[in-house]
């Protein structure tokens, strides 16, 4: 189809699309080489009178299908006309060129990946993206794509980077590996990666001003900034840990030098807040409620809200104030769970790209088969959902829904009802069952304001309220309870990235440690046997999956995963170990329980990058009979991109 079909014309998609330009256009769109225009100075030259002159072309008058654009994007180049187009005519004509919204489909092999922070990123002149995709063996690496070309190519040597970045002037790239990790830069032509910041880097963002300086999220949670030729770290902001706040996110150096727009992060992205880090004194100021903002020279600051919309705001970079209200400019926007990064990128000169998929209503349960064939626990259930428990005996579903804030819910399966589980609160979330199935358990910040998150337990049917499981000063993030009931594993938070393991008894404030220092461990998951417990840990620079006995946690550990690995769970049989890859995989390794412990070489059971992850924790569950429970996020791991060129003008429009 993309050969025999006949491109569709401009002013069908586009009303206020001149005629004399839409002809233009549509004759640069054509198939054969002798019915386009030689070179581009005839196509510019054509552009420049198409306002006078009249189309003898009788043009089609049925507009074409969302599929029908994508074809014209691979085929024709589509993207790189456009911006040549408008190119021409801010420079020829007075009156504003008209926007034009066009979606671009990668080829196969080249798609963008769908990772847990900043996928993509435009050059500040809008020429070119740079994205994470996959690499020769089933892992990310970087790849860019100019947009006057068809394909993308790899950056070598960028393997298992994430949340790019471009310098100023285009030339360099620079990304983030591990959580926390490496900030390294990348020549744009290709060349050897230079580590600027080693382990101490962490995925939520980085920003590379005009000044030659790179912002980043700093393993300590707060603001940091680095030549980028390397040097000296000054950690600029400080925690307000008595507001709720625990990590500074998205960083973002704003015009005039004094302050850096970051993303205020609690305990979720339902309660995130936009902010201003004072550079001078490390001080914090909230401005708005919303995720992953980002500065553009209009004036505005574009961001997004947990439910998919994209929002801009009129903001004053000189008093640092908001001057007007949020205006919503898209929906349906993927937006990050972990890390509140919301996937969309604007150049300086105004071209607008978003993934689409995310928000409201778009994701799904499902069971997934160890071959990856995935169906849906019930076909008529949608919404935002997040992590996911199953009931000892796989009657119930307690999942994490957002919508006015985050909430606990409670299915019957296989198609039953669904109800309400925790109504107190607005940051309810990673429940986990009770042995026995009678109580669930969930973290919540139900004292409110500026309270940490901390362990409630509340029956299953709801018949009474939740009542504190255990809390600590630093916050409850998760728990794990063992095979018997009587004991349950904590992962304690920390704003400086040391989260801890921690093993308690119901009713007894005492709480022993399994696994602590300077590292974060977490995602404790107890075998079937009680015996023995694995957990993440970042000891290495990178996540991997360990395994260490319950009782004696001192007698040594022994790794599993080979190259990272993140939510390992337990085959209810013990005679497997779970866990996921950054790039979506589902790895599985042999393990032989007992007074040792033995685990075989991991092999990968399925690829689903566009399941729901949860960095320090667990989003999915494993049924009895095998199947992984898990939560399509309602867009596959190979979105396309929309773009919106001569963006500007629109938004200005529209004040």
């Amino acid at each position: 189809k993309v050969m025999t079909e006949e491109p569709a014309a401009p002013t069908n998609v586009r009303k206020t699309v001149p005629p004399g330009v839409g002809a233009t256009t549509l004759r640069a769109l054509q198939k054969l080489p002798a019915d386009r225009f030689a070179t581009p100075a005839e196509f510019s030259a054509a552009l420049s009178g198409a306002t006078t002159a009249r189309t003898a072309a009788h043009l089609p008058h049925t507009a074409p299908s969302r599929g029908h654009w994508k074809q014209i994007a691979i085929a024709a180049g589509v993207v790189a006309v456009a911006g040549v187009a408008f190119g021409v005519w801010a420079g020829r004509h007075q009156s504003p060129a008209p926007t034009v919204r066009l979606t671009v489909a990668f080829p196969a092999g080249e798609q963008i990946r769908s990772v847990s922070t900043r996928r993509f990123a435009f050059s500040r002149d809008g020429s070119r993206i740079v994205y994470v995709g996959p690499d020769s063996a089933s892992g990310n690496q970087l790849w860019v794509r100019d947009l006057n070309s068809l394909t993308a190519r790899p950056l070598p040597g960028t393997n298992e980077a994430q949340g790019p970045f471009f310098s100023p002037d285009g030339q360099s790239v620079g990304y983030l590996t591990g959580n926390p990790g490496d900030l390294r830069v990348v020549p744009i032509d290709g060349g050897p990666s230079v580590t600027v910041v080693r382990d101490s880097a962490v995925q939520w963002g980085a920003d590379w001003a005009p000044d030659g300086s790179i912002y980043f999220s700093h393993a300590t949670s707060q603001l940091a900034r680095v030549p980028a030729r390397g040097g000296r770290i000054e950690v600029l902001s400080h925690i307000d840990s008595a507001s709720g706040v625990t990590e500074h996110d998205w960083p973002q150096a704003l015009p005039g030098g004094k302050w850096a727009l970051i993303q205020l992060w609690h305990s979720s992205m339902s309660d995130a807040e936009l902010g201003l880090a004072d550079l001078a004194n490390g001080t914090t100021t909230s401005i708005l409620q919303g995720l992953y903002g980002r500065y553009v020279p209009t004036g505005h600051i574009i961001y997004a809200t947990y439910t998919g919309s994209l929002l801009r705001v009129p903001f004053d970079v000189s008093s640092g104030k908001l001057t007007g209200a949020p205006v919503a400019i898209a929906e349906q926007v993927q937006v990050d769970a972990n890390s509140g990064a919301a996937q969309f990128s604007v150049s300086d000169n105004g071209v607008l790209a978003y993934m689409t998929g995310g928000g409201t209503g778009s994701a799904q349960v499902v069971w997934v088969d160890r071959t990856g064939k995935q169906t849906a626990v019930d076909s008529t259930w949608r919404g935002q959902f997040s992590t996911s428990a199953l009931a000892p005996d796989d009657s119930r579903l307690a999942v994490t829904v957002f919508g006015a804030g985050e909430q606990v819910f409670i299915k019957r399966l296989p198609g039953g009802p669904v109800s309400r589980l925790s109504f107190v609160g607005v940051n309810n979330s990673r429940p986990a069952w009770v042995p026995g199935g009678r109580y669930v358990t969930f973290i919540s910040a139900q004292g409110g304001g500026a309270v940490r998150r901390q362990a409630w337990i509340q029956r299953a049917d709801g018949s009474a309220d939740a009542e504190p499981l255990a809390t600590d000063p630093r916050g409850v993030e998760e728990v794990e309870w063992t095979p018997d009931g009587k004991r349950f594993l904590l992962r304690i938070g920390a704003s400086n990235g040391a989260r801890d393991i921690v093993i308690g008894t119901a009713g007894d404030s005492v709480r022993q440690p399994l696994v602590a220092g300077p590292a974060d461990e977490f995602a404790p998951a107890v075998s079937p046997d009680g015996r023995w417990f694995a957990y993440v840990s970042n000891a290495s620079g990178r996540n991997e999956i360990f395994v260490r006995l319950l009782d004696d946690p001192g007698a040594g550990r022994t790794q599993v995963s080979l190259n990272g690995g993140e939510e390992p769970r337990w085959a209810p049989s013990g005679k497997e170990l779970y866990y996921r890859t950054r790039s979506g995989e589902m790895m599985a390794a042999e393990v032989t329980l007992g007074p040792t412990f033995t685990a075989r070489i991991p092999r990968v059971l399925f690829t689903a990058a566009n399941m729901s992850t949860d960095n320090f924790h667990h989003a999915y569950a494993v049924g009895r009979d095998g199947r992984f429970l898990m939560v399509n996020q309602g867009a596959s791991g190979t979105a396309d991109l929309v773009m919106v060129f001569n963006w500007f003008e629109e938004l200005k429009g529209r004040e």
